[in-house]
């Protein structure tokens, strides 16, 4: 990370700027967008207040991001991408998305000499929560690939993830990864835990409760992706039950 982003002479150090310089004719507004996006706005009204960019002139920005594939706008699994109104925009590029999380803040210092010091300064929890949200995007990835070669429990053409509320404990909850056959309208769904540990039990538990909220899928198999090898006690049970599957990240890129 250091020889790469935090030297001024890295290889991607100036790359996401250069790249909106060549292709975009106001890279500074472009700049500002995804500033916003990387620092939490991921709603155009919320974009337009941070980036004091009129919405009528905001969405056209969106849209060309998300044409040149730095940018997405993802619904909850099951909603129309063009009726939803609960659209959020984030950074699809991964070079993007680490650069405008963590080097654009301290540019300075870089640029005056201390990336080093800039990169030891980010905190391993902050890295770790970045890392846990591209582990979840490996792991829809991995599905696709998995999917592709007709390794998955069930057929499925429809992949994504959930958000919406849980009037149960009346709050909003998400499901990682969701991928479904739109006919049998039948689903897997997967939970994606980038930590040294947690509760295994509990997870798996939470799992299959928050499936049920998704309306109109029942669902099939259940995938708990980890960072780490997961507990024999937990390899044993899920043993026994065969619509769960337990996946490391050893075992995503075998």
């Amino acid at each position: 990370m250091r020889e790469l982003y935090f030297d001024p002479a890295g290889f991607l150090y100036g790359e996401p700027g250069m790249l909106l310089r060549q292709e975009l004719s106001e890279p500074a507004a472009y700049n500002s967008v995804l500033r916003a996006v990387a620092g939490g706005a991921t709603r155009p009204k919320e974009i337009a207040e941070r980036t004091k960019i009129e919405r009528n002139s905001l969405a056209g920005y969106l849209t060309t991001l998300v044409s040149l594939g730095i940018l997405e706008r993802a619904v909850p699994f099951g909603e129309s991408p063009e009726r939803s109104k609960r659209g959020i925009y984030r950074i699809r590029e991964a070079a993007f998305a680490f650069w405008y999380r963590f080097v654009m803040p301290r540019v300075t210092q870089v640029e005056d000499g201390a990336g080093a010091l800039a990169l030891a300064a980010i905190s391993d929890g902050d890295l770790d929560a970045y890392l846990g949200l591209r582990f979840e995007r490996v792991c829809r990835e991995w599905l696709l690939s998995q999917a592709i070669e007709g390794r998955l429990p069930l057929r499925v053409d429809a992949f994504g993830s959930w958000w919406g509320s849980d009037p149960g404990r009346r709050t909003t909850t998400d499901i990682d990864v969701v991928a479904a056959n739109t006919q049998s309208r039948e689903m897997l769904v997967g939970e994606c835990k980038y930590r040294e540990s947690f509760d295994e039990t509990e997870a798996m538990r939470e799992l299959e409760r928050r499936a049920a909220l998704v309306r109109g899928y029942e669902p099939k198999s259940f995938y708990l992706f980890s960072k780490h090898a997961l507990s024999k006690g937990t390899i044993e049970k899920a043993e026994g039950m065969p619509e769960w599957h337990l996946v490391t990240i050893g075992g995503l890129y075998r």
